[in-house]
């Protein structure tokens, strides 16, 4: 028996979930799916096991979608592994950038119309106008897609190897006071420390956990790193790019689906 399944038998696991396209799908209005994702959850926690949220949300994202999420989650790596809460949603882990990157990422969009794009800044308790906090992650919203790619250029050759950039398969408008609701795309921009894969080794390193005790899953660009270290499975409609090294063994309708094979096939 391998040292993963061997896992199942004789250890406590953790499953990694992304929410967006994942946990809770968009499409999912009635939240009818996210139910029946949730009752999944709580089953695998009663089986003895763990589950952490891996999310390019902020806490107070996740809590505006899921106000219980403590109820059932036992760890939430929250904007793309920037901060790591516990289950009482307390920071113990915290990836920032530095007062200097922030100037230069400020800057480095000068060139575009000033009009067409807008900051938010993301402690680990709070979603600001200014960054006057430790700073975790900035999203910058913007009016039309297409100002994604230039935005993603410039913020790299400003800062090169010193950001994760990642835009948004499933931007939505932003529920912030000072965004306008005609601003629908955004990108988050992190630190090349951060990342949901790097905050859930720095978890796992604090927790002592090992890495053979791991499950993930997720649906796009920015949860690739964390399945390829962490036994990653993906969603039936995931983002292609995923696709060629996740076949359709590895891939799931929804995460209850997902959750009942893993304890049918270690039952």
């Amino acid at each position: 028996m391998d040292t993963f399944a061997q896992s199942f038998y004789t250890r406590t696991m953790i499953i990694f979930c992304d929410i967006d396209g994942t946990l809770w799908r968009h499409s999912d209005q009635d939240f009818s799916e996210l139910k029946q994702n949730i009752a999944a959850v709580q089953k695998w926690r009663n089986a003895g096991h763990l589950f952490a949220i891996a999310s390019g949300r902020s806490l107070a994202s996740v809590r505006r979608l899921l106000p219980n999420f403590t109820d059932f989650t036992d760890f939430l790596v929250a904007d793309n592994g920037a901060f790591v809460y516990d289950r009482q949603a307390q920071p113990i882990i915290q990836n920032i950038l530095s007062a200097q990157q922030i100037g230069i990422i400020q800057q480095a969009l000068a060139n575009l119309p000033r009009d067409q794009y807008e900051f938010s800044y993301y402690a680990s308790d709070a979603e600001l106008q200014t960054p006057d906090a430790a700073i975790g992650k900035i999203r910058i919203w913007f009016k039309s897609p297409d100002l994604i790619e230039p935005a993603t250029h410039a913020l790299n050759a400003a800062l090169p190897d010193q950001l994760k950039i990642h835009a948004e398969r499933h931007a939505v408008k932003s529920s912030l006071a000072w965004v306008d609701h005609s601003f629908v795309s955004f990108i988050n921009v992190v630190s090349i420390k951060a990342g949901k894969e790097i905050a859930i080794q720095q978890l796992l390193a604090l927790t002592n956990i090992p890495d053979s005790d791991t499950l993930s899953i997720g649906d796009d660009a920015n949860d690739l790193e964390m399945l390829r270290l962490h036994h990653g499975h993906i969603m039936a409609d995931a983002n292609p790019i995923l696709f060629p090294e996740f076949p359709p063994e590895l891939r799931h309708e929804t995460v209850a689906s997902f959750i009942e094979s893993m304890l049918a096939a270690h039952n």
